[in-house]
């Protein structure tokens, strides 16, 4: 039986979708100088980072939630709907390259397919090789945390807690004091980056119990936010180019930030809406994102790099839509949806493509 819907999880995708999407066309403009465009774009920009975090939250949630994670007889479903768009979308950004780069020749084509099986052709694609060696633990990770119980939850808040911590340490001490973040056991919890605290983090936040008080979220939340947008632009001014450190999207003030968000949406924003629901918006957010990668890198490259706020902004919007519309076209294909999207026809093309009942 399926479980119950959740609606804020609905909205916190959205949120993040049009996060990462902001991210990747505002990075060229924050390279320059600290304008008043630039503060602009800054401000936005370091609530955007919260995106990465929350979408392992979100993952975390779900997968960790569900008793069919601790079959491993699942992944022959799950892991299928990552890797298959995933290498799909690796042949487009191969092709892509062997046509700016003006080589066609199979040397440099499979060149590029090899390299992909190390890192990502297009760098946001970075978040799905991670999601997959998660998912490939998925199944250990329900079973220790349901055999840990609510001890199990508080440790994973405690050491998600100290890696943050160091995190958050790290911009204020001078470089002769940095060694001293780097302990030991400091650093190997941050392993994978510090994502994987973050997907058991997810669990941990969705199934808390007792509600923290709205007001405290909100103090907590502008307090980060503040000292984000403050020390980006601080140590920009004062290094002369672009300081991201404050931006951290594994640990730090932005995961401190996005559970604050995550919160919040839980607490106050768990029931429908009838245009989310009617539009068929949110299964159709993880086709965006893939889309929006080669989008992007073909706006770029030949036509326009946007560097002014208002540019941003609007090629934002455009792009969100444009993918929004791109992804819909393709999911009302039945041999391109899962290829491209890893999303099954039945359930996702007749209800959110362009010949749906509530198209």
């Amino acid at each position: 039986m399926d479980r119950k819907h959740i609606y804020y999880l609905d909205y916190l995708r959205i949120f993040a979708a049009l996060s990462v999407v902001w991210m990747h066309t505002a990075s060229s403009g924050l390279q320059g100088e600290p304008t008043l465009g630039w503060q602009a774009m800054n401000l936005v920009t370091s609530l955007a980072f919260t995106a990465v975090p929350l979408f392992f939250m979100i993952s975390g949630y779900l997968l960790l939630s569900d008793p069919r994670t601790a079959e491993v007889s699942t992944l022959k479903t799950r892991l299928p709907r990552l890797i298959v768009p995933l290498a799909c979308w690796t042949v487009v950004a191969a092709l892509w390259n062997c046509y700016y780069q003006r080589d066609w020749s199979a040397a440099f084509l499979l060149r590029q397919l090899a390299d992909a099986l190390y890192q990502p052709i297009f760098t946001p694609y970075w978040f799905l090789y991670t999601l997959i060696a998660v998912y490939l633990i998925s199944p250990l990770l329900r079973g220790a945390l349901a055999g840990t119980g609510k001890g199990g939850a508080r440790l994973v808040a405690v050491l998600a807690a100290l890696v943050s911590l160091r995190a958050m340490l790290r911009p204020f001490l001078p470089d002769e004091w940095q060694g001293y973040l780097n302990l030991n056991f400091l650093v190997k919890l941050s392993a994978w980056g510090g994502y994987l605290l973050l997907f058991l983090l997810g669990r941990v936040l969705g199934d808390l119990e007792k509600k923290p008080d709205n007001r405290l979220l909100i103090g907590a939340a502008l307090v980060c936010y503040a000292v984000i947008v403050v020390g980006t632009w601080r140590g920009t001014v004062s290094r002369g180019s672009y300081f991201g450190l404050f931006q951290d999207q594994s640990a730090g003030f932005e995961v401190v930030l996005a559970a604050c968000l995550f919160l919040l949406a839980k607490q106050n924003l768990d029931r429908p809406c009838r245009f989310v629901e009617r539009s068929g918006l949110v299964p159709l957010l993880f086709p965006v994102y893939l889309i929006h990668a080669p989008a992007l890198r073909v706006l770029t490259a030949l036509v326009y790099s946007p560097q002014r706020f208002l540019a941003v902004a609007g090629v934002t919007a455009a792009l969100f839509v444009l993918c929004l519309l791109a992804a819909k076209t393709i999911v009302s294909v039945p041999f391109l949806c899962y290829p491209l999207t890893g999303l099954p026809y039945r359930k996702t093309g007749r209800r959110c493509g362009w010949f749906s009942s509530g198209a």
